[in-house]
């Protein structure tokens, strides 16, 4: 796990500014390639994440897909997952309206993002994140976190703002009303096709 004391944005600690943000309203979506544990823990190190905070976990592991899954028929499968993915974003939706006042997260890996953003569902999908104090898309693919930037702009009308380091975050940044890059080790590409660049 990374530790505390070396995550520093302009020498703030990263958790202290993820709060602020918070504080002003602004909404953070974390989309990230690395599989599930790893972005889970990140969040919890960047407060995007805290104790007491309930997680709203979609995924594929019912038995009813793994069952598909064995089976190998593609037709199938894409059914049986379609059909889970939207269950479980209408049940979790249901929730939100009767649920506490205690802040949500919305934790979503990218093979079930593939069908959260199917367009029958994709509406319903974006007024559950919407309603998550965080929302954590991991082991998201390049495509994936242009099709999610472009959903939240565009269904909320809301300004948008993202920030990558590497090729993966180009279609992103490119994406959404002001985009910033990192200049590092992940190459240039980023650097090239976006409108702010810090070191």
């Amino acid at each position: 796990m990374v530790q505390m004391k070396r995550l520093l944005f302009n020498g703030i600690p990263v958790p202290k500014c993820i709060d602020k943000l918070a504080q002003a309203r602004i909404k953070i979506w974390f989309l990230s390639g690395d599989k599930m544990e790893t972005t889970i823990n990140i969040g919890f190190v960047c407060s995007l994440l805290r104790q007491g905070m309930k997680q709203i976990i979609i995924t594929l592991d019912s038995p009813e897909i793994i069952a598909a899954e064995k089976g190998g028929d593609k037709a199938v499968i894409s059914k049986v997952s379609t059909e889970s993915v939207k269950n479980q974003i209408l049940a979790e939706k249901a929730q939100l309206t009767a649920s506490t006042t205690d802040p949500l997260a919305l934790i979503i890996n990218g093979k079930s993002l593939a069908y959260a953003l199917h367009d029958d569902i994709k509406s319903t999908f974006l007024e559950l994140a919407v309603g998550c104090a965080s929302v954590i898309c991991c082991r998201s693919s390049p495509k994936q976190k242009t099709l999610v930037t472009r959903l939240v702009k565009e269904g909320t009308g809301k300004t948008t703002l993202a920030i990558g380091d590497g090729a993966n975050d180009v279609g992103m940044i490119q994406e959404v009303d002001i985009g910033i890059r990192i200049s590092g080790v992940e190459g240039m590409q980023a650097v090239m096709l976006s409108d702010i660049a810090i070191a």
